[in-house]
């Protein structure tokens, strides 16, 4: 093939791509990608009226090309571990926003909630839609609504122990006055952490572990009551079409938490080959209607690789 064919072939769409509008290479136009900031580092700045003096670069170019296919495929990772005992975290009460608003969030908690018709009892939300739903946001430290960092003081009778002196306390959005301004519509409010599931990630499987117990706080008045329920929950959504459809989930429900003493629990998911390039989460939620209660503290919340038990008799 001549040369000025090969340079239409192979440059000219490479440096169309480097170039601006108006011709000028490397133009104030962001240009994404690892590629185009390794070639700028071996091509002069100048324009690119002619392109044959380029074609000494031709061999050069071509193989710092398959380099950078290379450096931005993808590469092999795992979840990330988490842990968390909240001992460094501000307080705040569930009623008012004296703790700092940064906390939960920086943590990197975030909030969503979705509005339904009918009551709790009636979950059929994998057969109809929410009447509406609102976030993401960053999960608070305080407020009416969603989360706060709740300490032994404000428990009845709640001493030091294993879960420290201060926990997340977890309750619905007291804000959205339609499911709390009568009985006709519930709440479904989440908060919860994102873990994006990395290739190679499959055929190992990870434990969410933490520690609950009901909101002791003013007589107890806080913990679920009426028809509200809580969950903790680990879940598997399909992010890679934009969709977030749910290809898995795992719940376990701590709406009957005891007042006065701390539980554990582990949900265990295996993560299977199509959970690849999807998005987990896990985190805790709560559903509840017309101002009825439904705080929930957590505590050494850990997400990790389960421990691999040996198989008896084998050494």
């Amino acid at each position: 093939m001549p040369i000025d064919a090969l340079s239409s072939v192979f440059l000219k769409p490479v440096l169309n791509w480097m170039s601006d509008e108006s011709g000028d290479p490397m133009g104030s136009k962001p240009r994404r990608g690892i590629i185009p900031v390794m070639i700028t580092k071996t091509i002069p700045s100048f324009h690119f009226a002619s392109w044959n003096p380029l074609m000494n670069f031709l061999p050069f170019i071509v193989s710092v090309l398959i380099a950078g296919v290379t450096i931005c495929s993808p590469v092999s990772a795992e979840l990330t571990t988490y842990t968390q005992n909240f001992e460094r975290m501000t307080t705040a009460d569930s009623d008012d926003d004296t703790g700092n608003p940064n906390d939960i969030a920086a943590d990197g908690w975030t909030g969503f909630a979705a509005n339904w018709l009918g009551e709790p009892a009636d979950r059929t939300q994998n057969d109809k839609a929410p009447l509406f739903s609102y976030g993401t946001f960053p999960a608070p430290n305080g407020g009416p609504g969603f989360s706060g960092i709740a300490d032994n003081a404000s428990q009845d009778g709640q001493g030091t122990g294993p879960q420290g002196a201060r926990h997340l306390n977890i309750y619905n959005d007291y804000n959205e006055v339609k499911a709390h301004g009568s009985n006709k519509f519930w709440l479904d409010a989440i908060v919860f952490r994102d873990n994006p599931v990395a290739v190679g990630d499959s055929g190992k499987t990870w434990d969410f572990k933490f520690d609950y117990k009901a909101n002791a706080a003013k007589g107890g008045t806080l913990s679920p009551g009426g028809k509200s329920k809580t969950f903790a929950f680990v879940k598997v959504l399909k992010s890679s079409d934009n969709s977030y459809g749910t290809m898995a989930a795992f719940e376990f429900e701590t709406t009957s938490a005891s007042k006065s003493d701390w539980a554990s629990h582990t949900i265990r998911i295996p993560i299977r080959k199509e959970f690849e390039g999807e998005l987990l989460q896990f985190g805790f939620r709560s559903e509840a209607q017309n101002g009825e209660p439904s705080g929930v503290l957590y505590d050494n919340i850990s997400f990790r690789k389960a421990v691999e038990e040996p198989t008896p008799g084998k050494k």
